[in-house]
């Protein structure tokens, strides 16, 4: 869980709007540090091969859905994301 000024936000509801994206493959959401909001979400995100989409693309798709302070307001792209052998994302190494 991420605490957003206050405000509780969980990664797997961004992660499920990022994943709606058709030129997004895959996703994480972990949080970040940020000076005005306590903690912010940071999106990690691996785009379908031939796609051309940007971090501003993908801030106005999820911000149609979600509540401003829920938008990543850093979005990283990765070849991508660390895996466990059981195929379970690596959050910790993100």
């Amino acid at each position: 869980m991420i605490k957003v000024a206050g405000w509780k936000v969980y990664p797997n509801e961004i992660e499920d709007i990022l994943a709606s994206h058709p030129d997004v493959a895959e996703s994480a959401v972990t949080k970040i540090h940020d000076q005005t909001l306590g903690e912010a979400p940071r999106a990690v995100v691996v785009v379908k091969s031939g796609a051309d989409v940007t971090s501003s693309d993908l801030r106005r798709h999820c911000a149609k859905t979600l509540a401003k302070y829920k938008v990543p307001t850093v979005i990283d792209f990765v070849a991508e994301l660390p895996k466990a052998p059981s195929g379970k994302i690596l959050y910790q190494k993100l």
